[in-house]
Formats: structure tokens, C-alpha cells, sequence
């Protein structure tokens, strides 16, 4: 059995099975936004983006670009739509609101709608095409793929690591900086529950007296954390959980800390009061999370960890 290809297939009719439904509805793009489309597509993003540093480069990369074309999509409404949820709690903001960010919400819904509905999303076409695709791919042994799949996980913490202490994510910078070293850091997660049961989180006994505040019940219990049981005979990668657990802690963090400062952004562009608290706390997340990243990484140093659980497993 090629374990890879029963991978990346997994969310292919998974997506196919949303577009299916969507294309029953009045309106098609809420109800592909509303019912984990971003979700599947973030596995294909994740499949692809890795694999196309594995087998062919040109056919992996430009379907990595769809999936990230129309997951970025969904990204921008989902911020709009969170922003425009929330600052309407306030009657009097609600109006200038609802120009601001709910009619960039509904610009993209539509955009959506024609992106779908043009580039034969609905129809089937584009996914049949992807599907022609992958069966054309000269896939690596079981095996083989899992040592390449581990090294590029390894390589993507070791970037990670390097761009951090060279200074090119800077956490002053929220979008460039804090933001996209999440971004980076999350795909070791995305790629985990895609690899559908290859990557497995090891429990130990003992958990590194450091590390015990990563383990929260709510990151133990979150379902990104949870891995499909591997298949029969699959030969896996084995990450430690306090290590994973940490790292998904960190990620989370990092969106709460960005979300705020986005957030406050969204206020004082339509004009909101803005108290001296509020205004504080944004100022004073730029520290915390270089200091809340610095921990992570050189005194805890789970990038370093996880890539030695993952190399113990494929060695």
C-alpha cells in the first residue's frame, strides 16, 4: 500500500465532498466558508507545499498556489467577518462597522462565489484535474517517503530557527514579524494531521519540569493535537507530546497576541474610543512575545527537540 498516496487522496474527497454540497446551495460560497472548506484546504496547502521539495516541483507548486489562492480567501473573510462581529457589539460603532468590514466581508463572499462557480470549483473539473495529476506522480516507497516527508520538516524548523535569530521575524512587526513566524511554525502542526496517521505524538511518563506550562487541558485536548491512528503496518514518525504540545502552545498564543493587535487596529481606523488599558496592552505585545518566542526557542528549545524526535524516527 503507498501510504502517500491514500494521504494526499484522504482530503481530496474530502473537499470534493464540500464543493459537491455547496453546489446544491443558493449561495454557494457561504456555505463552502461555513463547513470546513479552509480546513481541507489548509491539508492540500500543507501536502503540497511539502511534497513539492519531494517529487515534481512545477505540478505540486502550482496546485500549492490554488489551494493557498482560495485558502487566503477564506482567511480575509473569516478576519472581516470576527472584526465586524465584535466591534458591533458596540451600538454605536455597529454602523461604521458594517461599512468598514462587513461590506469588505461581502465583497469577498462574492469574489468567492466567482472564483468558484469560473474556475469550475463546483463543476468538479478543477478537482478531477488535480486527481489526473496525482495519478501521473511517480510515488517513493513507503519508506522512502517518510524519510523524505521527516527531512522536510526538519529543514522547515531549521529555516524557521535561522530566520528568527538573524532577525527577519521580528515580533515588533506584527504582521511580518510575529505573525509569520506562527505561520511558519504552524505548518509543522498542518503537516502532522495531514500525514493522516504517519506522524504520531509519544507520551511520556515524565514531562521536563520547563515544559509543564505548555501542557495545558485545553492544548491536550485540542483537536489539531489529536493524530489518525496509523494504518496497518505504517511505519511512523514519533514526536514527543510535550514537545508538540508546546509548540501548538506557542501557536496559539501568537494568534491571541495577534488578533488583539489587529483588533485594536480595526477600532482606531473607524474611529473607536480606545481606553488607556486597552492601548497598553497592545503596546507591551510586541515584548511579550519576543520574550514568550525567546523561551521557546534557546531556553526551552523545542525547534531543536522536535527536529530530534523526528530524526530519531527516521534514522
Amino acid at each position: 500500500m503507498n501510504y502517500a498516496i491514500s494521504r494526499i487522496t484522504q482530503p481530496i474527497t474530502n473537499l470534493e465532498n464540500i464543493l459537491k454540497s455547496s453546489a446544491t446551495k443558493r449561495d454557494k460560497g457561504l456555505f463552502f466558508y461555513q463547513n470546513k472548506g479552509r480546513d481541507v484546504l489548509f491539508r492540500l496547502e500543507g501536502l503540497t507545499r511539502i511534497y513539492r521539495n519531494i517529487h515534481d516541483k512545477k505540478f505540486f507548486d502550482t496546485w500549492y498556489k490554488e489551494w493557498k489562492t482560495l485558502e487566503d480567501l477564506l482567511g480575509k473573510m473569516d478576519f472581516y467577518e470576527s472584526v465586524h462581529n465584535e466591534l458591533s457589539k458596540d451600538r454605536k460603532l455597529k454602523a461604521k462597522s458594517a461599512k468598514a468590514f462587513g461590506e469588505q466581508y461581502n465583497a469577498l463572499l462574492e469574489e468567492l462565489n466567482q472564483k468558484l462557480k469560473n474556475e469550475h470549483w463546483l463543476s468538479g473539473e478543477k478537482m478531477a484535474a488535480f486527481r489526473a495529476g496525482i495519478a501521473q506522480c511517480t510515488w517513493l516507497e513507503s519508506h522512502e517517503d517518510r524519510a523524505a516527508f521527516g527531512h522536510e520538516m526538519i529543514n522547515e524548523l531549521s529555516k524557521l530557527h535561522q530566520k528568527y535569530e538573524a532577525g527577519e521575524l521580528n515580533p515588533y512587526n506584527i504582521e511580518a514579524g510575529l505573525h509569520e513566524f506562527r505561520r511558519r511554525l504552524r505548518w509543522i502542526g498542518i503537516y502532522s494531521i495531514a500525514s493522516e496517521g504517519m506522524v504520531q505524538l509519544h507520551k511520556v511518563k515524565t514531562i521536563t519540569p520547563s515544559l509543564q506550562k505548555y501542557q495545558t487541558k485545553e492544548i491536550v485536548a485540542s483537536p489539531y493535537n489529536i493524530m489518525a491512528a496509523p494504518s496497518k503496518g505504517q511505519h511512523t514518525i514519533s514526536i514527543q507530546s510535550q514537545h508538540f504540545y508546546a509548540m501548538s502552545w506557542l501557536i496559539q498564543q501568537l494568534g491571541e497576541w495577534k488578533d488583539t493587535a489587529q483588533h485594536h487596529e480595526a477600532l482606531k481606523s473607524i474611529g473607536g474610543e480606545i481606553s488607556k488599558a486597552n492601548a497598553s496592552l497592545v503596546a507591551n505585545i510586541p515584548a511579550q512575545a519576543e520574550m514568550t518566542i525567546d523561551e521557546f526557542v534557546y531556553s526551552d528549545l523545542i525547534l531543536m527537540k522536535i527536529s530530534r524526535d523526528i530524526l530519531r524516527s527516521i534514522q
